[in-house]
């Protein structure tokens, strides 16, 4: 304790403000200071910590090793005390008017959208949804500050400084149109392998895999059609004779609505890990916790079975 005492508090937030934003000038216009004031209690801090802290480097500040050390420390105490001081009142669902900013995919939209809509002007009249789409590059910064409340989805960007929360396994299927010839026979690889596939090329979400299975299976094909997203895939195959490879609980989805089939897959394809991300300033806020459950409810999941997993700094999403 002896150390704690000669820290001043506000050294602790101009320390986690210089950690996350790396330039000194951006977090005294942050703060409403002037440039020399945020040195000198950095200036301060380092006397005090016996350490250097940052360094500058070509890319503005760099942390030392031991900066690295405690700013996960630094970050969840300053939240705590945010939190802890700030009155905050308890979250009453039936009385609140808060919106929630919700980072999701158009397929996780379709999915999801729907039945939380029901949900919440049943036990939630009073709340909100937006959906900012899938965040873009600015989804870490926007999560960090509060501007997005919660991540859903595939996103390796999110790690140190994180929670996240594994809620539904998604295997897949085969998706047609009804009537077709794939329904009439055997539903093996070889068999599948003699039709055209509609492609969908997720780079960069948790289905980035998909298409390199088909392709060692032999099933996908140089002369399919490709295209950058799930939603148009269901109108693609309603009016060809494609078959497309889908998420299950999305096929489900569209399917009833669009009359189409779905069929066991017959390639073996590793299921992935829907999640929830949320920055961990905002770990212990009522309000964001009650929608993290109502989502992984409503998705399936038990909120009483549900793990919340912090990311370490050396960690990586499973």
């Amino acid at each position: 304790m002896w150390r704690l005492r000669s820290v001043d508090l506000n050294l602790l937030v101009v320390f986690q403000l210089l950690y996350e934003i790396r330039n000194t000038s951006a977090v005294a216009e942050k703060l409403g200071v002037t440039q020399p004031a945020v040195s000198n209690s950095l200036a301060r801090l380092r006397k005090q910590l016996n350490d250097d802290l940052f360094e500058r480097s070509a890319q503005g500040l760099a942390p030392t090793a031991y900066a690295d050390k405690i700013a996960g420390i630094i970050s969840s105490s300053l939240a705590m005390l945010e939190l802890g001081l700030g009155n905050l009142e308890i979250f009453d669902p039936k009385s609140s008017q808060r919106t929630f900013r919700i980072a999701m995919s158009p397929m996780l939209e379709v999915e999801l959208l729907p039945s939380l809509y029901t949900f919440l002007r049943l036990h939630a009249p009073g709340v909100g949804i937006i959906s900012v789409g899938e965040g873009g590059t600015a989804l870490k910064h926007d999560l960090e500050e509060g501007d997005i409340d919660l991540a859903l989805g595939y996103y390796p960007q999110l790690q140190a400084g994180f929670y996240q929360r594994g809620f539904l396994e998604e295997s897949y299927v085969c998706v047609m149109r009804d009537g077709h010839p794939m329904l009439d026979g055997p539903n093996s690889i070889e068999r599948l392998a003699q039709f055209d596939h509609l492609i969908i090329e997720a780079k960069n979400s948790g289905h980035h895999h998909v298409e390199a299975c088909l392709r060692r299976a032999g099933v996908a094909h140089t002369r399919e059609l490709h295209v950058p997203s799930f939603v148009s895939a269901p109108f693609i195959v309603r009016d060809s004779d494609l078959i497309v490879t889908l998420p299950h609980k999305f096929a489900e989805t569209v399917s009833s609505a669009l009359g189409l089939k779905i069929i066991e897959h017959p390639v073996p394809i590793d299921p992935c890990w829907v999640r929830m991300f949320w920055h961990r300033r905002y770990h212990r806020d009522p309000g964001l916790d009650w929608i993290r459950h109502v989502i992984a409810d409503l998705r399936g999941g038990s909120a009483t079975d549900s793990v919340d997993e912090a990311i370490l700094e050396i960690g990586s999403v499973a």
